[in-house]
């Protein structure tokens, strides 16, 4: 009866050795594999350099509460900076808000003719606005007179509204 406990015991000794080496075996191929990414996510982040200073950035609006403009921000061309995707936009008197305004064919010809041969295409002009014009669902450029590059919430220099996406 003791030779079979001791059998059992060795058996499974064996087995647990085993099973032991093949995770330890496979833990050391994911640090490996893990290591060969890191190693190329380092080259990748050498062709796009980390952004130091940040004060112009673009978004959707995804509301408009009093003087708080909050947006869905565009960091696709940062896309291994880590920025944040939510900002909130506080705009102050001083703000300065404009906006962008499809001009129609014939005002099209009628300032490309002034300009004879010109190969400049003009299709917006801009015009003063105020917040009560900036909707949900706007694109906004946004300027700060400071970095904002980590700033969930920050005052604007100026807002420029861009047109309707057609």
């Amino acid at each position: 009866m003791e030779n079979k406990s001791l059998v059992n015991i060795i058996i499974v000794g064996v087995i647990a050795l085993v099973v032991g080496y093949f995770v330890g075996a496979s833990q050391g191929v994911s640090k490996n594999v893990v290591a060969e990414y890191e190693k190329k996510l380092d080259a990748v982040k050498k062709l796009f350099p980390e952004i130091q200073d940040l004060r112009n950035i673009s978004g959707t609006v995804t509301s408009v509460n009093g003087d708080i403009v909050t947006l869905q921000a565009d960091n696709s061309q940062h896309p291994l900076d880590n920025l944040p995707e939510v900002r909130e936009v506080v705009v102050a008197t001083s703000t300065i808000i404009t906006k962008a305004i499809r001009m129609s064919q014939d005002e099209i010809r009628e300032v490309t003719g002034l300009i004879q041969g010109s190969p400049v295409t003009i299709q917006d002009r801009q015009a003063k606005a105020d917040i009560s014009d900036i909707k949900e669902g706007d694109v906004l450029n946004i300027s700060a007179t400071k970095n904002i590059k980590t700033d969930v919430r920050f005052d604007a220099y100026s807002i420029y509204i861009l047109p309707p996406r057609n």
